[in-house]
């Protein structure tokens, strides 16, 4: 079962090279959504305000001692 879709695989790549290298000098063959910019990656990203970043800050140090003081409880008193 695994061979075949192996097989497949490696046929549907076979057919996809094949096309682009038969079609590599001819640029009439190169379907629309491949362009210079395609592997390009947009990335977004939202930088926090000084005031979030200060809020953020407080609440790693609330749960850094809340940490502490969890693993300060013995195994017992947990139980």
């Amino acid at each position: 079962m695994a061979d075949q879709q192996q097989k497949r695989e490696r046929d549907t790549l076979s057919s996809i090279y094949s096309y682009y290298k038969t079609n590599e000098q001819n640029l009439e063959h190169v379907p629309s959504f491949i362009s210079d910019g395609s592997g390009d990656i947009p990335i977004a990203l939202a930088v926090p305000s000084a005031d979030q970043t200060e809020e953020y800050k407080q609440t790693l140090r609330e749960l850094l001692q809340i940490k502490e003081v969890i693993d300060g409880i013995s195994a017992r008193e947990t139980e």
